[in-house]
């Protein structure tokens, strides 16, 4: 499964910056976008980023293991594994909460402002991961095949 990764974890960055923009959209246009879309989004950004996380993960194992790692892209790959693993558990707090306060307070722009406000975090936690993961193949080759 670790093979897999590359082509996995694009589907869960796109969806949870496209939920934070499509939450922009639906705060400022509201005719535009329907509330619960970026919700929406977030939702189907969950099962993919998990499968991300669980691939992402036997990926090190098997780059760890296959190929003797520099200290400094050690420490990268646990960079990278602690934002993914961030990233994903965040992700999965943030949708049951913002489930659970739009349907507790339907039309409250609160709920909105603070789902924007995570959206925003989460955008950057999956940013900050993704460029790492970059780093790791760019700068040191972990999971390129030689």
């Amino acid at each position: 499964m670790g093979s897999w990764h590359p082509q996995i974890t694009h589907f869960p960055i796109a969806l949870i910056i496209s939920a934070f923009f499509f939450q922009i959209v639906a705060m400022l246009k509201s005719s535009w976008v329907c509330r619960s879309t970026p919700l929406w989004i977030l939702g189907f950004a969950i099962v993919p980023a998990l499968f991300s996380l669980l691939s992402g993960e036997q990926a090190a194992h098997l780059a760890s293991t296959t190929r003797s790692l520099e200290d400094s892209a050690q420490a990268l790959l646990a960079r990278h594994d602690a934002f993914a693993t961030f990233t994903v558990w965040m992700s999965l707090a943030v949708l049951v909460s913002w489930v659970w306060f739009f349907l507790k307070y339907p039309g409250d722009r609160r709920v909105d402002t603070a789902a924007l406000f995570f959206l925003f975090l989460l955008a950057l936690a999956v940013a900050a991961t993704g460029y790492l993961g970059g780093e790791l193949v760019l700068t040191y080759g972990v999971g390129v095949k030689m």
